[in-house]
């Protein structure tokens, strides 16, 4: 999370506001018709053209692509800003981005397409198809890491692997299952869902070996090119003539770097193109008169596979897709997945009852895709059905499941790294970070917020997480803050109590340098700093923007410590290893640490 603040004069201040407030008031979004026929997309075109111009103009957001899917249609497609700004070439629906984890979905297809063939089982053990796959374990056998796992990212693999995997000639991705042959999982399978790279690039090691064909070449073959997507193919990087160019969060040009792992995150395509996988699913598997998938198999895709896991805290995710109850209001589930590379920004989303489906693709960092997405989703639907999204009543409403008291006093290991979270009065607690101090505040419902106040009267909005309403429970011996982000649920922190600080560990304690960074500027690191802290094993890292993040290790013998924390690159393992040399090394997710003498 990154937040950074330009001290003003008062009187600029003040001027500065003011022209904020005029230019929040130049323009107003369309007003939406009094009566609106059944499938008329008019003022959704109207209204999306509005929301995605001042998205564009408030985000500094360069290229934008959309889709817009009904049944078998594309209604509305259309490209906004530049794909190469320089060169003035306007983004238009053909124009081709990096989808990034989108590229999941599909290779859980070509998962479920052996299925059908008879030549996997989901159930089976990864190392049944991939049977050099080996990696160590403190619960037992890994048995539980099959492809089923895997997709509903259940598996408890590590999430990313960050040596040589993203750069000009990163490594190709079937030298992975190699390179992680040393480390450990992060959690028993099922435990918690875990988002994992790693994890869905060996499974398409494993859809590679079992189909006996090159993983680029079966997906063109069983999939691209009979869904009619014949501008998209699954490469390491993005050199077609109509790709988009790729830029910052502040809208200036940057590299996208290739990546080796294309299973997870290889995709290449066009809104138009990836329009097409709407219309797959609102076929039921058919494309053109071809089937791709059966009915079946897309059945079970989009079914909940992870509603007995307490800790996914009612998150539902499918055999690859990101399943929502809410984004419609409870109207109906709509599936969907994102993606997100160096500077390329995608999300898709499909609601199969009502067969409306929604593509967007960006060039920029700073774009938030999921938010177009759903507003997209959200006014089409009304559109289709003439129904209104507010007269909508949950069965369950987030406040309902509020507690009317809640004991965050304690160390997380959390969203923000290490948190010291103590009561300052009653239903008002500080919350204490690496980067600053922010308030945590009861609300009338029960749950409480972060707030943040700049100069100490100026409320900051954290970057999305001031939305956040946050609680605490036990849940499987853990005690743990919840986070409603709205539309989905997900864990926050997990107190953790101090542990006896091994002798070994520290003499360990010091600056650190990096020996082997990525090229891409995807894990700058300016300092990494070993250190004790209120009785903790602590890693502070700094990167080359001066902002801090630390974390707690817990350590487990005198040459390998965990990250404390349930989720996302968590629970993962810090080892130590001796170089040729006999020199300590400190590794993590194959970066490789020295200590800095003195």
């Amino acid at each position: 999370m990154r937040m950074h603040f330009k001290m003003l004069q008062p009187k600029v201040f003040i001027h500065v506001l003011l022209i904020l407030s005029l230019t929040a008031c130049a323009t107003a979004p369309p007003k939406a018709p009094e009566i609106q026929e059944s499938g008329d997309y008019t003022y959704v075109k109207e209204y999306m053209t509005w929301l995605i111009q001042k998205e564009m103009k408030t985000k500094q957001i360069v290229g934008l692509s959309v889709a817009l899917v009904d049944d078998q249609q594309i209604v509305w497609q259309q490209g906004f800003g530049w794909a190469d700004r320089e060169n003035k070439i306007a983004a238009t629906p053909q124009t081709v981005y990096r989808a990034g984890s989108i590229s999941k979905v599909f290779n859980a297809m070509a998962v479920m397409k052996l299925v059908e063939a008879g030549k996997m089982d989901i159930d089976r053990p990864l190392s049944t198809y991939l049977p050099e796959f080996t990696i160590n374990s403190r619960f037992g056998d890994t048995d539980g890491i099959t492809p089923r796992t895997i997709m509903t990212h259940h598996s408890g693999l590590p999430g990313h692997w960050l040596d040589g995997t993203c750069g000009k000639q990163p490594m190709p991705f079937t030298r992975l299952v190699q390179a992680i042959k040393d480390e450990y999982v992060a959690y028993p399978p099922n435990m918690v869902m875990s988002y994992s790279n790693i994890a869905v690039t060996l499974l398409g090691h494993a859809v590679q070996r079992v189909s006996g064909q090159p993983y680029a070449r079966l997906l063109d073959q069983s999939l691209l090119k009979p869904m009619g997507m014949n501008d998209s193919r699954f490469e390491i990087g993005i050199t077609d003539s109509m790709a988009a160019k790729a830029y910052d969060e502040a809208g200036k040009e940057t590299i996208e770097y290739p990546l080796g792992d294309i299973p997870a995150g290889g995709l290449n395509t066009t809104a138009v193109d990836l329009a097409h996988l709407a219309m797959l699913v609102n076929n039921h598997g058919s494309m053109a008169g071809r089937r791709i998938l059966d009915p079946q198999t897309l059945s079970r895709m989009f079914t909940p596979q992870n509603e007995d896991v307490p800790l996914d805290c009612g998150h539902k995710i499918g055999l690859a897709w990101g399943i929502n109850d809410k984004v419609l209001n409870g109207w109906e589930r709509v599936c969907r997945h994102g993606g997100a590379t160096m500077a390329h920004r995608a999300t898709f989303i499909v609601a199969p009852e009502s067969k409306i489906g929604v593509v967007v693709l960006a060039n920029s960092a700073s774009t938030n895709t999921q938010k177009i997405a759903h507003k997209m989703l959200q006014t089409a639907w009304e559109a289709k059905t003439g129904k209104m999204l507010a007269d909508a009543k949950e069965t369950k409403t987030l406040a309902a499941q509020a507690d009317t008291a809640s004991d965050f006093k304690g160390t997380y290991a959390s969203l923000l790294g290490k948190v010291d979270i103590s009561e300052k009065s009653p239903h008002r607690y500080m919350v204490r970070s690496s980067e600053r101090n922010f308030n945590l505040n009861r609300e009338d419902d029960g749950r409480y917020h972060l707030s943040y106040r700049l100069w100490g009267f100026i409320r900051h909005n954290l970057d999305g997480l001031g939305q956040a309403k946050l609680k605490t429970a036990d849940i499987s011996g853990n005690h743990v803050i919840i986070a409603d982000f709205g539309l989905h649920r997900s864990l926050f922190g997990v107190r953790v109590e101090s542990r006896p600080i091994p002798e070994a560990w520290q003499k360990r304690l010091g600056v650190y340098q990096l020996l082997n960074p990525p090229e891409a500027d995807i894990f700058e690191i300016k300092r990494f700093l070993l250190k004790i802290e209120d009785d903790y094993l602590v890693e502070e890292i700094t990167g080359s923007d001066n902002d801090t993040f630390t974390k707690i290790l817990r350590p487990v013998n005198a040459t390998e410590a965990i990250v404390e924390g349930i989720g996302r690159n968590l629970g993962e393992t810090v080892r130590i290893v001796n170089d040729d040399k006999g020199n300590e090394i400190l590794t993590f997710s194959g970066m490789r640490f020295k200590p800095v003498d003195g």
